[in-house]
């Protein structure tokens, strides 16, 4: 029996025909899920970094993260492209928006586009998102 990582392995060789050079577990969130940033390329494509979704447990179904992303977009609200998916194992591969946090924008000089009211349009993208999330 293929353990979690073989079975991953094998997901991105040999179904994505994904040329994986360089794979760094990343800090997760507060579910069961994993994350990495891998480094690689498709076939014909340059080599970029993507995210990659190990979600592994039953109780995180990742067909509704796939539905909630497709809403968010449908409502202009920026999320990482889905660019691969393997429901059935629970794997996602997504586009990387890097590892710049919104929280180390906001300084003296930029607070006032985050702070002031009327709510800046980044605000009301992220208070719809949680809205929407609900």
């Amino acid at each position: 029996m293929l353990n979690r990582l073989d079975t991953l392995h094998l997901w991105l060789s040999n179904i994505c025909q994904f040329n994986l050079l360089n794979f760094m577990p990343l800090t997760g969130d507060a579910s069961s899920r994993r994350y990495y940033r891998i480094y690689g390329h498709f076939p014909e494509t340059a080599p970029k970094n993507y995210m990659l979704m190990d979600s592994p447990s039953p109780q995180e179904k990742i067909d509704e993260f796939v539905k909630i992303s497709k809403i968010l977009q449908d409502f202009d609200i920026r999320v990482p492209d889905i660019i691969q998916k393997n429901l059935l194992d629970g794997f996602l591969i997504l586009e990387d928006f890097g590892d710049k946090l919104l929280l180390d924008m906001v300084n003296n000089d930029t607070s006032d586009l985050f702070y002031h009211i009327p709510t800046p349009p980044i605000y009301l993208s992220l208070i719809l998102s949680i809205c929407i999330v609900k």
